[in-house]
């Protein structure tokens, strides 16, 4: 089985360094496909990469970054579970409660929003949650990192 090498220039795979359609070298393209999305793009949607034979990276700057914000809310997820078993005890029994159908989640306290959170008032008591939409739950917390 012979190895197959992506185009930058005419978008196909080759088993030759040098592309039939524009008689240039495969590396040489003005473009260069994504390991990641598979699209082709220009060169400048890569960070440059030193231990590349290109000296371009794999994935693009858009993949790259999504892939690296993934790993980074990994961590934060790990270290938030660390730090606050408590509330995150309290929020998991309240996501499978209403999974289950245990607790009904209702509408906003203020403006009768359908989508809304649960805001603890008290982890002692994880099952008890006043409902909120977005916008009033962040308000809530606003207030009361200003009273702390």
């Amino acid at each position: 089985m012979s190895r197959k090498y992506d185009c930058g220039w005419c978008g196909g795979r080759h088993e030759e360094f040098i592309c039939p359609e524009s008689q240039e070298a495969v590396y040489d393209a003005p473009r260069k496909f994504c390991g990641k999305c598979k699209q082709l793009l220009d060169k400048s949607n890569f960070w440059k990469e030193r231990r590349l034979s290109d000296g371009l990276g794999i994935w693009c700057k858009t993949c790259h970054y999504s892939s690296e914000r993934r790993r980074y809310n990994a961590i934060k997820a790990k270290e938030s579970l660390e730090r606050y078993p408590q509330k995150t005890a309290a929020r998991n029994l309240v996501k499978n409660s209403v999974r289950s159908g245990k607790l009904i989640k209702e509408n906003c306290f203020f403006c009768d929003d359908p989508k809304t959170d649960g805001h603890h008032l008290d982890y002692d008591y994880p099952l008890k949650v006043v409902w909120l939409c977005r916008k009033h739950h962040l308000g809530v917390h606003d207030v009361s990192r200003v009273h702390q």
